[in-house]
């Protein structure tokens, strides 16, 4: 099960990374963890998992997102390069002994081929299309879930079931549109086990 959450969240972090293409920019602000919690920097929430979980470091997430490795401890200089990046990670988190992992990204609207008029809903089917391609060789099945609610705020979810190895794997997508920027939510652990309402109570409004 390790090697197939390290080959799914690689997987997320390819897909992610695949919907953009430049036309203007808009403004990010960083979320930060601290104290094993997560605290978003665009929406009003935090991730507060148990001291089983291990977040990823600033310095992989920065990289991860494209940043220049030159430029890490250059605050403004990261700043700038984050608000012109098409997509942004903002937190990863497993519990490698239970295999699961979480994500939190970002995708800049004003660099994405339908700009800032592009809804939940076009998105979402553009993200199926990148998910079928990434998964042709796993007999993904990808699906349309409705809508969930993360500490009090509606996400778009989509579902992908998928095998990996000699595991069976569940991803779930949660898509929120903010002003300028596309928030994606996401998980991948165990097909089937019942974890996805326990990891969305791990999400509260910050303050909370």
């Amino acid at each position: 099960m390790k090697k197939a959450l390290c080959l799914a969240l690689a997987f997320i972090l390819l897909i992610l990374s695949s919907c953009g293409s430049i036309i203007e920019k808009a403004e990010f602000t960083r979320g930060k963890t601290e104290n094993n919690v997560y605290e978003c920097g665009m929406l009003n929430i935090k991730f507060v998992p148990g001291p089983a979980w291990v977040f990823g470091e600033d310095e992989y997430i920065l990289l991860q997102s494209g940043v220049d490795p030159d430029t890490l401890r250059d605050a403004d200089s990261v700043a700038d390069q984050l608000n012109n990046l098409s997509t942004v990670y903002d937190m990863t988190a497993e519990d490698e002994s239970a295999g699961i992992s979480v994500a939190v990204s970002f995708y800049n609207l004003s660099l994405y081929v339908g700009g800032r008029d592009t809804t939940e809903e076009e998105y979402a089917e553009q993200l199926k299309l990148e998910l079928a391609e990434t998964f042709s060789d796993y007999n993904a099945e990808i699906s349309d879930g409705g809508v969930k609610t993360i500490a009090g705020y509606d996400f778009k979810r989509i579902v992908v079931n998928l095998r990996i190895g000699d595991s069976d794997v569940e991803q779930c997508y949660y898509i929120k549109k903010l002003d300028g920027f596309m928030m994606s939510v996401s998980f991948t652990a165990a097909a089937n086990d019942g974890t996805e309402d326990m990891i969305l109570e791990m999400f509260s409004k910050t303050g909370a």
